[in-house]
Protein backbone atom coordinates (compact mmCIF):
# COMPACT_ATOMS: atom_id res chain seq x y z
CA UNK A 1 0.00 0.00 0.00
CA UNK A 2 2.72 2.25 -0.08
CA UNK A 3 2.33 4.32 -3.37
CA UNK A 4 5.49 6.25 -3.61
CA UNK A 5 7.95 2.56 -3.22
CA UNK A 6 5.66 1.21 -5.81
CA UNK A 7 6.82 4.23 -8.44
CA UNK A 8 10.43 5.22 -7.44
CA UNK A 9 12.31 2.66 -8.42
CA UNK A 10 10.99 2.92 -12.21
CA UNK A 11 11.71 4.08 -15.28
CA UNK A 12 9.49 7.00 -16.30
CA UNK A 13 9.25 9.31 -19.28
CA UNK A 14 8.81 12.12 -16.88
CA UNK A 15 9.69 13.33 -13.63
CA UNK A 16 7.43 12.00 -10.76
CA UNK A 17 7.24 15.18 -7.90
CA UNK A 18 5.66 14.45 -4.70
CA UNK A 19 3.83 17.71 -3.39
CA UNK A 20 2.77 17.29 -0.29
CA UNK A 21 1.22 21.20 0.43
CA UNK A 22 -0.66 22.34 3.57
CA UNK A 23 -3.55 24.83 4.29
CA UNK A 24 -5.62 23.86 1.72
CA UNK A 25 -8.66 24.63 4.15
CA UNK A 26 -7.04 28.39 4.21
CA UNK A 27 -7.11 29.42 0.86
CA UNK A 28 -4.67 26.49 -1.00
CA UNK A 29 -1.77 28.33 0.94
CA UNK A 30 0.30 25.69 0.10
CA UNK A 31 0.17 25.13 -3.40
CA UNK A 32 0.22 28.47 -4.08
CA UNK A 33 3.14 29.19 -2.05
CA UNK A 34 4.66 26.58 -4.51
CA UNK A 35 3.72 27.71 -8.09
CA UNK A 36 4.70 31.37 -6.71
CA UNK A 37 7.93 30.58 -5.53
CA UNK A 38 9.17 27.72 -8.42
CA UNK A 39 7.52 29.92 -11.55
CA UNK A 40 10.21 29.13 -13.81
CA UNK A 41 8.83 25.13 -13.39
CA UNK A 42 5.17 25.69 -14.56
CA UNK A 43 5.84 25.45 -18.39
CA UNK A 44 7.41 21.87 -17.71
CA UNK A 45 4.82 20.58 -15.01
CA UNK A 46 3.04 18.02 -17.91
CA UNK A 47 -0.14 17.18 -15.35
CA UNK A 48 -0.99 17.69 -11.46
CA UNK A 49 -2.39 14.67 -10.52
CA UNK A 50 -4.01 15.23 -7.32
CA UNK A 51 -4.68 12.41 -4.67
CA UNK A 52 -7.42 13.65 -2.09
CA UNK A 53 -10.40 11.60 -0.48
CA UNK A 54 -8.77 8.34 -1.09
CA UNK A 55 -10.81 6.63 1.65
CA UNK A 56 -13.70 4.64 -0.19
CA UNK A 57 -16.91 5.93 0.94
CA UNK A 58 -19.49 3.33 1.28
CA UNK A 59 -20.03 2.60 -2.18
CA UNK A 60 -16.57 1.99 -3.01
CA UNK A 61 -16.66 4.85 -5.89
CA UNK A 62 -13.97 6.34 -7.25
CA UNK A 63 -13.77 9.58 -9.66
CA UNK A 64 -12.01 11.60 -11.57
CA UNK A 65 -12.69 15.18 -12.41
CA UNK A 66 -10.58 17.18 -14.96
CA UNK A 67 -11.43 15.34 -18.17
CA UNK A 68 -13.59 17.91 -19.38
CA UNK A 69 -11.06 20.30 -19.14
CA UNK A 70 -8.10 17.87 -20.60
CA UNK A 71 -10.01 15.75 -23.20
CA UNK A 72 -6.51 14.19 -24.46
CA UNK A 73 -6.47 13.16 -20.80
CA UNK A 74 -9.63 11.49 -21.09
CA UNK A 75 -8.73 9.63 -24.33
CA UNK A 76 -5.85 8.49 -22.69
CA UNK A 77 -7.63 7.18 -19.89
CA UNK A 78 -10.69 5.33 -21.17
CA UNK A 79 -9.48 1.97 -21.08
CA UNK A 80 -8.44 2.25 -17.89
CA UNK A 81 -10.82 3.70 -16.33
CA UNK A 82 -13.18 1.02 -17.89
CA UNK A 83 -11.02 -1.39 -16.53
CA UNK A 84 -10.92 -0.80 -13.18
CA UNK A 85 -14.43 1.07 -12.95
CA UNK A 86 -14.06 4.30 -12.02
CA UNK A 87 -16.50 7.33 -13.01
CA UNK A 88 -15.53 10.36 -14.83
CA UNK A 89 -17.33 13.35 -13.31
CA UNK A 90 -17.53 15.63 -10.86
CA UNK A 91 -16.20 18.32 -13.29
CA UNK A 92 -19.48 19.86 -13.48
CA UNK A 93 -22.60 20.63 -11.41
CA UNK A 94 -25.38 17.72 -12.48
CA UNK A 95 -28.35 17.28 -10.40
CA UNK A 96 -26.87 16.21 -6.87
CA UNK A 97 -23.09 15.69 -8.20
CA UNK A 98 -21.20 18.87 -7.20
CA UNK A 99 -18.02 20.60 -9.54
CA UNK A 100 -14.84 19.42 -7.88
CA UNK A 101 -12.75 22.12 -9.92
CA UNK A 102 -12.79 24.39 -6.69
CA UNK A 103 -12.53 21.49 -3.90
CA UNK A 104 -8.96 21.05 -3.85
CA UNK A 105 -4.92 22.04 -4.41
CA UNK A 106 -5.55 20.89 -8.20
CA UNK A 107 -8.03 24.21 -8.77
CA UNK A 108 -4.53 26.18 -8.25
CA UNK A 109 -2.82 24.38 -10.97
CA UNK A 110 -5.86 24.91 -13.47
CA UNK A 111 -5.81 28.93 -12.22
CA UNK A 112 -1.89 28.37 -13.62
CA UNK A 113 -3.13 26.35 -17.11
CA UNK A 114 -1.30 23.44 -15.85
CA UNK A 115 -3.59 20.24 -16.61
CA UNK A 116 -5.10 18.49 -13.77
CA UNK A 117 -6.89 15.45 -12.71
CA UNK A 118 -8.58 14.92 -9.40
CA UNK A 119 -9.24 10.97 -8.19
CA UNK A 120 -10.76 10.82 -5.25
CA UNK A 121 -14.28 9.63 -3.63
CA UNK A 122 -17.35 11.28 -2.53
CA UNK A 123 -17.78 12.25 0.67
CA UNK A 124 -17.96 8.81 3.15
CA UNK A 125 -20.28 9.80 6.61
CA UNK A 126 -16.97 10.31 8.63
CA UNK A 127 -15.48 13.17 6.44
CA UNK A 128 -14.50 15.98 8.57
CA UNK A 129 -15.98 14.72 12.13
CA UNK A 130 -14.23 13.81 15.19
CA UNK A 131 -14.53 10.28 13.79
CA UNK A 132 -12.46 10.69 10.55
CA UNK A 133 -9.59 8.92 11.54
CA UNK A 134 -7.18 5.59 10.82
CA UNK A 135 -9.44 3.31 12.62
CA UNK A 136 -12.48 3.97 10.30
CA UNK A 137 -10.82 3.76 7.02
CA UNK A 138 -12.17 0.73 4.72
CA UNK A 139 -7.85 -0.82 4.46
CA UNK A 140 -9.45 -2.88 1.86
CA UNK A 141 -10.40 -0.85 -0.33
CA UNK A 142 -7.75 2.04 0.00
CA UNK A 143 -5.16 -0.70 -0.97
CA UNK A 144 -6.79 -0.95 -4.13
CA UNK A 145 -7.55 2.55 -4.60
CA UNK A 146 -3.61 2.68 -4.09
CA UNK A 147 -2.99 0.05 -6.79
CA UNK A 148 -5.24 1.95 -9.42
CA UNK A 149 -3.85 5.22 -8.86
CA UNK A 150 -0.67 3.76 -9.50
CA UNK A 151 -1.73 2.42 -13.04
CA UNK A 152 -3.12 5.50 -13.78
CA UNK A 153 -0.19 7.17 -13.32
CA UNK A 154 1.91 4.90 -14.96
CA UNK A 155 -0.42 5.08 -17.93
CA UNK A 156 -0.13 8.70 -18.06
CA UNK A 157 3.74 8.67 -17.84
CA UNK A 158 3.46 6.34 -21.30
CA UNK A 159 1.10 8.24 -23.18
CA UNK A 160 1.50 12.22 -22.43
CA UNK A 161 3.29 13.80 -24.87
Amino acid sequence: MNLIGSLKNRNTNHSIVYLFTDSEEFGKQGVKHFLNKNFSLHKKIALNFNIDMLNCNSAEELYICGTKYNPKLRKILEHKVQEFKINLGHDEDIGNKKSWLQSSDHREFANWGIPFLYIGSENEENYNTPQDDFENINLKCFGQTLNITKELILTLDKNLD
